[in-house]
């Protein structure tokens, strides 16, 4: 995937097209990690088990504020 947060991670107007991975083709959150992000977008991001655009682990959280999710998907 894109990113693989576990700690304290920011973003802003980023965008992630176009990535793969298990889990979290865009994002792999961690668990206990803390993801911020504002405004960018997760486009057409894959995974083969879970979490297209976004997997988050137990525990972790992420606050998104006008970030956009499209077409993102996992089998």
């Amino acid at each position: 995937g894109a990113v693989y947060a576990d700690g304290s991670v920011s973003a802003t107007d980023v965008t992630f097209i176009v990535n793969a991975a298990d889990d979290g083709g865009g994002l792999y959150a961690a668990a206990g990690a803390s993801v911020l992000l504002t405004g960018g977008s997760f486009e057409a991001n894959t995974a083969t088990a879970s979490g297209g655009g976004a997997w988050v682990g137990t525990g972790a959280q992420i606050e998104a504020s006008g970030t956009r999710f499209e077409g993102n998907s996992a089998s």
